[in-house]
């Protein structure tokens, strides 16, 4: 399936947006509704979303949070002619700091399987590995950033997840911010607090604008109907590049059979373009012969077994929402900091106004007598008329130049100002220290407890929110993997420790069981580097892990070649240098795949170099139930090869594991 939803084209009015939608070029998986049935369906719930969208007045709210986080707060034809249009934007400062902590670091992507098998083992790390480079990059956190933006001006942010047949050689998934004017929600439903998914949805609504003629490619059976509906002639290059407005729905109904089923259609006026069940589930399934013959529910014995390509447990709308202030009875959020902080903003820029107002009018004036001094020559003092006042007579010769001293801005218009400045600061958790501001009347203790405050609902959106979004891409991206791979899709990245990353991915190797999730990051690096040096110097921390959390690159070898060093200053040097030669592989990958290799061919070659992962990796293999089931020449095999790593252990300085074991004493 092909989905094209994606760019917004030219912005519009939030009534003009919700006309019509889009289209995906798929094959049909038929679902039990008539056309007619289905448009009376579609059209009656887009009336009931317009009318919750009305009740919460949402296109007022949202059009007045994004002019005040334009800069867009001051109608100058209101003011009066000594007024100044005086605008200080505290909201899009404190909305970019904010989304910028909150999205400053994609969490890494985990996986993990229930078997107890090293070829699923694999397979689940190849998986993780595609998954941290296809969604821990710049696109990805561009598009985090976005979704957070628009979660803080209209109260809905939402991704959604797409297979696109035309990206790479065979195809490949992608994920795009779709903007809420361009969408409605069921107003029924809630966000599950299991993460931001579009379960409970009974809807979802959006819509796309698209040249005719790419619209008639997509549904050329129904190409005479949309031609008398946009009334075209279908021949006229005009008219093929003219575009209309259709929708795409995705909607969950109940079979005659009882049984829940979730679908998609295009819907232009009123013709269905066409309908078809979710296209992103393997709802027929296949078949597998096994190695071992089962019995089957009917109590008869089978060699066949059926399975399904899902990574999913039940067919889901391919959305994922934004929601972080929520009453949880509805998917749309209640307020934000934006809309909270609106009526500061006004304050600010009318303090704002009047200090400036008062400051011009306080500059000081010189007053000259004509009896004394003529006009002419008060001209000469200065050519600013503002900055003297010209007396044509005076009774007393003091009053020949005298000075008007101006009035200050009082100062209790200056603590105002600052004073609402800083609860829109707080109400974002964005104080001037977090931002990196120097204010000199703050003590260092005052400092730190202001920013650990803001890091603190900074890593609640990390958590509650980016952390959880980028868990259901993760999910999605799986899910589209195991449907669709059905070729060899290669990804080849540089890792984050200088390594090259090479894996080769089909949707076999994405096992039933894996498990898909992330590992919970720390929105202030400043912070972690910092307390990890603390440890450091308390001698409570490793090098390896000082490194990972200091964000350096390379922090495997970083440690590796630091240890060989401080070993180095014991034997002249000879540890280091060795170190020096070692390649940067993952010791237990490269045994992994040593181990698969030797109980197949019988043998393999002795490496020069090994590290502690690498023995550890064979120290449980050979203790572990996989090896007990090896014949016993493998067997032999496996510990004759382990007797010779022995040496090249010694060699530089790595003691074999000491952990004990039956097979593990047979070895060592």
């Amino acid at each position: 399936m092909e989905d094209t939803l994606g760019i917004i084209p030219q912005p519009m009015d939030a009534e003009e947006e919700q006309k019509e939608q889009l289209v995906s070029d798929a094959g049909s998986f038929a679902i039990p509704i008539e056309d007619d049935d289905l448009v009376r369906l579609i059209n009656g719930k887009t009336a009931e979303a317009d009318r919750h969208i009305k009740k919460l007045k949402l296109v007022e709210r949202r059009k007045i949070n994004e002019e005040f986080w334009r800069g867009d707060q001051i109608n100058e034809g209101d003011l009066e002619d000594h007024e100044l249009a005086y605008v200080d934007n505290i909201i899009f400062q404190d909305t970019e700091t904010r989304i910028s902590i909150a999205s400053g670091r994609v969490p890494d992507i985990l996986t993990g399987t229930t078997s107890e098998s090293l070829k699923s083992r694999e397979n689940a790390r190849k998986v993780q590995k595609v998954l941290n480079t296809k969604l821990k990059n710049d696109e990805i956190r561009r598009l985090v950033k976005h979704g957070l933006r628009h979660n803080h001006l209209y109260f809905q942010g939402a991704v959604k997840a797409f297979w696109d047949k035309n990206r790479g050689e065979h195809g490949d998934f992608g994920f795009k911010i779709v903007h809420p004017y361009r969408m409605l929600v069921d107003p029924t439903a809630v966000i599950p607090e299991t993460g931001f998914t579009a379960d409970e949805m009974e809807f979802i609504i959006e819509w796309c604008d698209e040249p005719l003629a790419v619209v008639l490619k997509k549904f050329p059976g129904k190409r005479n109907e949309i031609l008398g509906q946009a009334k075209k002639n279908g021949q006229n290059p005009t008219d093929l590049a003219s575009k209309i407005r259709y929708q795409e729905v995705w909607f969950s109904f109940y079979g005659r059979d009882g049984k829940l089923i979730e679908g998609v259609s295009w819907k232009y006026q009123n013709i269905i373009l066409d309908k078809m069940k979710n296209p992103y589930y393997d709802w027929e399934g296949a078949t597998r012969v096994l190695d071992v013959p089962t019995v089957n529910e009917m109590g008869e014995q089978t060699a066949i077994e059926p399975f399904y390509r899902n990574h999913f447990e039940r067919p889901r709308k391919p959305y994922i929402f934004f929601s972080h202030v929520t009453l949880g009875n509805g998917p749309i959020d209640a307020t934000s900091p934006v809309e909270q902080s609106i009526p500061l903003q006004k304050a600010v820029n009318r303090r704002g106004m009047q200090i400036t107002e008062i400051a011009d009018y306080a500059v000081p004036r010189l007053i000259f007598s004509g009896r004394y001094i003529e006009k002419s020559e008060v001209t000469r003092l200065s050519s600013d008329p503002k900055e003297y006042i010209w007396l044509k007579t005076a009774e007393k010769v003091g009053d020949a130049v005298t000075q008007i001293v101006g009035q200050p801005p009082n100062p209790i218009l200056f603590q105002d100002l600052i004073g609402n400045r800083g609860q829109i600061d707080s109400k974002f958790a964005t104080h001037g220290t977090t931002r990196g501001e120097v204010r000199a009347e703050s003590s260092g203790v005052s400092k730190q407890v202001t920013r650990e405050g803001d890091l603190t609902m900074a890593d609640d959106i990390s958590a509650t929110v980016v952390d959880r979004v980028v868990r259901e891409m993760a999910n999605w991206a799986t899910q589209l993997m195991k449907l669709n791979y059905k070729k060899a899709h290669y990804v080849r990245e540089l890792g984050k420790e200088g390594e090259i990353i090479d894996v080769e991915m089909q949707r076999d190797m994405i096992e039933d069981g894996l498990i898909v999730t992330v590992d919970a990051s720390s929105t202030d690096k400043q912070t972690r580097r910092s307390d990890a040096l603390q440890m450091a110097n308390a001698q409570i921390i490793d090098p390896f892990t000082l490194y990972e959390e200091m964000g350096v690159d390379n922090p495997k070898e970083r440690a590796r070649r630091l240890l060989a060093f401080k070993r180095g200053e014991l034997d002249q040097f000879q540890s280091y240098e060795a170190s020096l030669e070692l390649t940067d592989t993952d010791g237990t990958q490269t045994a992994e795949k040593d181990i698969q290799t030797i109980t197949v061919t019988g043998q393999i070659p002795t490496p020069k170099r090994v590290d502690e992962e690498y023995l550890q990796t064979f120290f449980r293999f050979v203790n572990s139930p996989a090896f007990d089931q090896q014949p016993p020449e493998m067997k032999q095999a496996v510990q004759s090869y382990i007797a010779g790593l022995r040496d090249v252990a010694s060699r530089i300085n790595l003691g074999a594991p000491q952990q004990g074991g039956q097979n593990a004493t047979a070895v060592y």
